[in-house]
């Protein structure tokens, strides 16, 4: 049926590797960037924990990275994206301030 085709079309083009075709999917992408900026203590527990297996500089990399691609990829809605391109300063700022040498 037609509905279980658009739903799967909203859920496969979310993570950004494909082009969404209705407001629904575009809703759906904008929001799924928006919840990683939104909650930051989330992503640092899953980039330091789980992706950088405890080293935080790798972790850190790959947050902001991931973050950046968030911004430039999936995001279309200029208020979204004006909203996420603050938290993602501040989250470069904050990763500025901290000195890995000194660990």
């Amino acid at each position: 049926p037609k509905v279980i085709e658009d739903i799967s079309h909203v859920i496969e083009a979310h993570d950004g590797d494909i082009i969404p075709k209705s407001e629904m999917a575009e809703i759906l992408r904008n929001a799924d960037a928006l919840a990683h900026f939104e909650n930051l203590p989330h992503l640092m527990y899953v980039s330091i924990s789980k992706i950088g297996k405890g080293n935080v500089e790798e972790g850190m990399e790959w947050a902001e990275n991931k973050l950046r691609r968030e911004l430039e990829e999936k995001i279309t809605y200029p208020d979204v994206k004006k909203i996420c391109q603050r938290y993602y300063e501040s989250f470069k700022k904050w990763k500025r301030g901290l000195n890995y040498e000194e660990r």
